[in-house]
């Protein structure tokens, strides 16, 4: 495979010099070659790649293993996430090729960024390799949607190993993903079915691996206050991301993609990971009518300022307090030492992407003004403590007020 540049190029040349890949030729397939998923900025000639609407596109991750010393090192699951909304959207339909590492943690952390569900859930035809080798196996677990009523889910919550032989898959010892919750559930049955059956045990599951010597009162306790939110935010995902706006096109059925994950990571610091991340409209476009029907002078307001407000908690209440899932989340990562990373697309003629982050009290945001990213990310990173400190410092538990 031809890579000038170090990041994409046209491939020229006749279809003979191509690699014996059995795929069907095409003129002048972008090649796209990342070394690092950590950084946002690596991404921005990976977003302009992918513009060129037809074109076959060649993703070679081989380069993230090169000098790899820690296994998630070279990985950031919120940067591997852009580019997972880029592939279901603007990358969405033409053929695609992608060679990941031959490195299991590697593509552990790839598949918690989203990226095999985006290569399995996409529209266009994607062909995947791990090192050399055809892999298509290991896309057939993110194909179907995985929902809370499936019984195969269900039954993944009380196993005790990890649920695939790969390391990649949907369902392991630290890691369980649903795909697309918001389908084939209706929307009033998605909050009883995640409160009833799902979501404390998956919390306790996911915990249970990062904190093994906790006790059981203070998995139970964390399990409820994080289950809150999670029913928090799968509601919403059944409302607002997708639903019509008015004076502009309905996304397409077939583009209406979501994921929600939880995961833990140990080290220095053990902790459970919460990602929801959808490819809607977008936080500040989902906003503005809500604000223009309460004459809010913020109608008017950046994308930027508008997730900023946010975070910060200082928007207008709409409805039935809608919009307070992320004051749940973001009071969850204050009373566990965590922090809340939030990408989504801006709607304002500036475009790009807005990245917004909150921590330890403090809101920043950023534009990322060549990056497309479609929809929304959220990112929650939860604290565990030490097992002394589990046993002695009880959590509350989340305070669940009918706010909507």
């Amino acid at each position: 495979m031809e890579s000038v540049g170090s990041v994409w190029s046209p491939r020229r040349g006749p279809c003979a010099a191509r690699p014996a890949l059995d795929l069907p030729c095409r003129i002048d397939p972008i090649t796209i070659t990342l070394d690092g998923l950590r950084r946002y900025d690596q991404l921005d000639e990976f977003s302009r790649g992918f513009r060129e609407r037809g074109r076959e596109i060649h993703l070679d991750l081989r380069p993230l293993s090169t000098e790899v010393n820690d296994d998630h090192r070279r990985v950031d699951a919120r940067v591997a996430s852009v580019v997972s909304s880029v592939l279901l959207t603007s990358g969405g339909r033409g053929p695609l090729t992608v060679w990941l590492p031959d490195h299991d943690g590697l593509n552990a952390g790839i598949a918690r960024g989203g990226l095999l569900f985006a290569m399995a859930q996409r529209d266009g035809p994607t062909r995947l390799f791990v090192g050399d080798v055809s892999r298509q196996d290991l896309l057939e677990d993110w194909k179907p949607n995985w929902n809370p009523n499936r019984a195969e889910f269900r039954q993944a919550l009380s196993a005790t190993g990890p649920g695939s032989p790969t390391g990649v898959g949907p369902i392991q010892a630290d890691f369980l993903m649903l795909n697309n919750p918001h389908q084939s559930v209706p929307r009033e049955r998605l909050a009883i079915e995640v409160s009833d059956n799902v979501a404390v045990p998956w919390v306790e599951r996911v915990t249970r691996y990062a904190a093994p010597r906790a006790t059981g009162a203070w998995v139970r306790n964390f399990s409820e206050a994080a289950g809150t939110v999670i029913r928090e935010l799968l509601y919403n995902l059944s409302t607002h991301p997708f639903a019509p706006i008015a004076r502009l096109p309905d996304l397409p059925k077939t583009g209406r993609k979501a994921y929600v994950e939880l995961y833990s990571t140990r080290g220095g610091v053990n902790r459970v990971h919460l990602v929801v991340a959808d490819t809607g409209h977008g936080i500040s476009r989902t906003l503005r009518p809500k604000l223009r029907q309460l004459r809010s002078e913020l109608t008017g307001a950046t994308s930027e300022a508008l997730v900023r407000r946010l975070l910060e908690q200082t928007l207008p209440t709409y409805g039935h307090a809608e919009g307070f899932g992320y004051g749940r989340i973001i009071e969850l990562a204050q009373r566990f030492g965590g922090s809340v990373d939030v990408l989504t697309i801006a709607d304002d003629e500036m475009g790009g992407t807005i990245r917004a982050r909150w921590s330890e009290g403090k809101v920043s945001t950023e534009r990322l003004p060549t990056l497309e990213c479609r929809g929304t990310v959220v990112h929650a990173t939860l604290t565990i403590e030490s097992a002394d400190e589990k046993q002695d410092n009880q959590p509350e538990l989340f305070a669940c007020a009918n706010q909507g």
